[in-house]
């Protein structure tokens, strides 16, 4: 009778220490998870204009980030470098002191219209959307808190115009990002051509320069019969 008792005794002992394990591995499986954060909701951008006739004829503005953004300078700059093919349009809310020289100041914030290629802007009509790779793209940059923040997340339309005789490009723009501020712009802009920095104008080198550029870069000189070597405009 004795050895039957302590046979129930370790068998519930038993019973109750299997509980106690599954549960301690149910605890330990679990923790994972509660440790774990949730994943961030996906953001849409806002609906952006559907026609060039939707887009105000009035700069370009908005709110990027919750701040207040307004063109100030707009230039483009045609990359024909082997491995680096690219045209950048930049819209920024810094002003140029003089002709192609840097916005000031330096954090101001800007929008970057980008394609792959190097050819020659000319006009185009250009839907963007977020969720489907295009030659072209849009992003942009602000400065907050001492950090460089970007998002080209976006959904755009935008409107190139006939290129101008002195290279200008003229445009429309209405982008929205997916941000957790719903960022978008919306206007016009005209943008002067510049050559990149590494292709500044030394040496005689006009390979980054625009077909008109070059086509006027030689023209003849009465005073000597030939050639003269004059600034494109």
């Amino acid at each position: 009778m004795l050895e039957h008792s302590e046979k129930l005794w370790f068998s519930r002992v038993t019973v109750k220490g299997t509980r106690r394990s599954c549960l301690l591995s149910l605890v330990l499986i679990g923790l994972p998870s509660c440790q774990s954060t949730r994943p961030s909701p996906t953001m849409h951008a806002d609906p952006v204009a559907t026609s060039a006739d939707s887009i105000p004829v009035a700069p370009v503005s908005g709110t990027i980030r919750g701040k207040q953004f307004a063109i100030a300078t707009a230039l483009y700059f045609i990359d024909r470098r082997p491995g680096y093919e690219h045209v950048d349009i930049k819209l920024s809310a810094g002003k140029s002191a003089q002709h192609c020289s840097s916005p000031i100041p330096d954090d101001a914030m800007s929008i970057w219209l980008r394609r792959t290629g190097s050819e020659q802007l000319d006009a185009e009509t250009v839907h963007i959307a977020s969720d489907r790779r295009s030659s072209w793209e849009v992003h942009y940059q602000v400065k907050d808190n001492g950090q460089w923040l970007g998002n080209s997340k976006a959904d755009a339309l935008f409107v190139l115009q006939p290129r101008a005789a002195d290279q200008r490009m003229s445009g429309e723009l209405s982008a929205c990002f997916a941000d957790e501020t719903k960022s978008c712009v919306l206007g016009t802009f005209v943008a002067d051509y510049c050559p990149i920095s590494i292709d500044a104008p030394i040496r005689g080198m006009d390979i980054m320069e625009p077909p008109a550029a070059r086509d006027h870069a030689r023209l003849p000189s009465p005073e000597v019969g030939g050639l003269a070597n004059v600034e494109a405009p």
